[in-house]
């Protein structure tokens, strides 16, 4: 029982690592609205991202625990993570390869934050342009229609952020890094399965005609009970995806609760005032289409 619940204690923090490595596949729905036909484009760039992601992770872990040997691969990453990947691309590679991993690294990086900074830029456009935020932030350039009162936001409050953390003296990986990627999964994985509920009762009540059992049923309901899975267990393992044991970064997983209760208030007050009874009952042709984001909204005042 006790080798079980070891196990089981090393087994849970590896799954929350999982689930944070395929954070970002949704970002294809937020870019349907620039594709010319969203409606193939983005579930086949979702499930292409799924399978690519998989496919990676699973064969680089696989060479790097045959490279380290299956006996030695955790006594290697506790001993030396900064070079757990690096050294043993030297030892069989060679060190031009490593020189050139990073140069990626820090380039792969650097996309990654300009990634999520048109995501978050998108986020906010959607949630201007639909009333839950203020509307001018739901306005694009005049010329190049892009987001860009949105990504000024961003950009203010992430600088607002780091500013703070950078001023208190915090450890910028240990402290900025761990708790905010700790509180950045959590309220993704909630708001994927709270999406997975939202697209099985929306057809279920709006659109019986064009219910699809897989895509409509069964990949929701799989999806929300392993998201909520995921959700569960960063909760109960904080400390270890965020290094906090103490103080106000383990009360950090209630934002995501008082987001959660603010979207309800807001929803239930507004009743979709915000945008055409049309499209908010899915009765309108283009519903499907606002929904993921494909298109804007119509305006109902």
């Amino acid at each position: 029982m006790a080798d079980g619940q070891a196990g089981l204690h090393h087994f849970q923090p590896r799954m929350i690592f999982a689930a944070s490595c395929f954070v970002g596949f949704e970002a294809t729905a937020i870019y349907g609205e620039e594709a010319k036909d969203p409606a193939r484009t983005v579930p086949r760039a979702t499930y292409v991202a799924v399978l690519l992601i998989a496919v990676f992770y699973a064969l680089s872990t696989w060479s790097i625990g045959l490279a380290h040997g299956s006996g030695n691969v955790q006594e290697a990453a506790a001993s030396d993570p900064g070079n757990f990947v690096f050294a043993v691309n030297t030892q069989y590679v060679g060190q031009w390869s490593t020189v050139a991993m990073n140069v990626l690294l820090v380039t792969s990086s650097f996309a990654v934050l300009v990634a999520f900074h048109n995501t978050l830029s998108r986020y906010l456009y959607a949630l201007g342009r639909s009333g839950v935020l203020p509307r001018p932030i739901g306005r694009s350039h005049a010329r190049w229609q892009s987001p860009h009162r949105a990504s000024i936001v961003v950009t203010i409050v992430t600088l607002v952020v780091v500013g703070s953390f950078m001023l208190a003296g915090a450890d910028p990986y240990a402290h900025l890094y761990a708790w905010l990627i700790g509180l950045g999964t959590l309220g993704v994985l909630v708001m994927q399965g709270a999406t997975s509920i939202a697209v099985l009762a929306f057809f279920l009540r709006k659109k019986r005609r064009e219910f699809r059992i897989w895509s409509s049923a069964i990949a929701p309901v799989l999806g929300g009970i392993g998201l909520a899975g995921a959700a569960y267990l960063a909760v109960v393992n904080w400390n270890l995806l965020t290094g906090a044991t103490s103080g106000i970064p383990t009360l950090l997983p209630w934002l995501v609760v008082l987001a959660v209760i603010a979207g309800v208030v807001w929803a239930a007050t507004s009743k979709g005032k915000t945008i055409s009874p049309a499209i908010a009952s899915g009765e309108h042709p283009a519903a499907q289409a606002v929904i993921s984001g494909a298109v804007a909204p119509e305006r109902h005042e």
